[in-house]
């Protein structure tokens, strides 16, 4: 087998995470290639290797970006989905990002492009869920198909809205801490699952009662007791910063 393909957990959430489990299948020769579909790394057999790996953010890269990289150390492997740069350079290399301002500026570039897509993508998804039950009551006809538009936009929404809130709390850590890590950003997003599973019932118990005229009583607790966790978290988390 010259080829293996590894998930990526998500390097809005678990971006040390998944570069030292690149460093680590690179001792065993495993070496980074690609990334397919925005959700498998692509490596491939080499000799084994004593590298780390690192990734930056910036939308259409030029020579001079990557010289710097270069000159620094740190050897350019891919990029994807014009913006996400990984990198690699022998274990003992001065990180990409020494100090606590510029390691901000890193997230400060790509978390503006999360922010556009989770409006543009939230508006549309508030447009076609009114659209939608105003086609329950007068048009029927259009009622799955505008569901279907708004379920889509609603995906696109989530995409877009969970990375932003994960690279806004990295800023805000790197901010007060001076730096960011991967536990605190993973609980945050435990928790956003919380209310949007929550949401998500709840406009399931809406939609069904609006189309059947029927209550579904068990989706409308279990969606409360989700955004009840979630709203829970928040409030505690903003109470605590106040008391600091």
């Amino acid at each position: 087998m010259k080829n293996k393909y590894v998930m990526i957990e998500g390097l809005a959430f678990s971006e040390q995470s998944d570069m030292n489990k690149l460093s680590n299948y690179a001792k065993e020769g495993w070496l980074l290639d690609s990334i397919k579909g925005n959700m498998l790394y692509k490596l491939k057999k080499g000799e084994p290797q004593d590298i780390i790996y690192s990734v930056d953010y910036q939308y259409n890269a030029d020579d001079e970006y990557f010289s710097l990289f270069k000159e620094a150390g740190w050897n350019h492997i891919l990029t994807s989905q014009n913006s996400i740069h990984i990198f690699s350079a022998p274990t003992g290399t001065e990180p990409i990002y020494s100090d606590s301002d510029s390691e901000k500026s890193k997230y400060t570039t790509v978390i503006k492009s999360e922010k556009k897509g989770s409006i543009i993508s939230g508006i549309l998804s508030l447009i076609f869920l009114c659209l939608a039950f105003v086609s329950s009551q007068y048009i029927r006809q259009l009622l799955i198909p505008l569901l279907i538009v708004f379920i889509i936009s609603l995906c696109i929404f989530i995409l877009n809205f969970m990375p932003f809130i994960a690279f806004y709390n990295r800023i805000k850590q790197i901010e007060k801490y001076g730096k960011c890590t991967d536990k605190d950003t993973e609980i945050i997003t435990l928790y956003m699952i919380n209310l949007f599973i929550g949401l998500g019932l709840l406009l399931f118990a809406i939609i069904e009662y609006v189309t059947k005229k029927r209550v579904a009583t068990t989706s409308i607790v279990i969606a409360l007791i989700n955004i009840a966790i979630g709203l829970n978290f928040f409030y505690n988390k903003r109470k605590t910063k106040k008391d600091c």
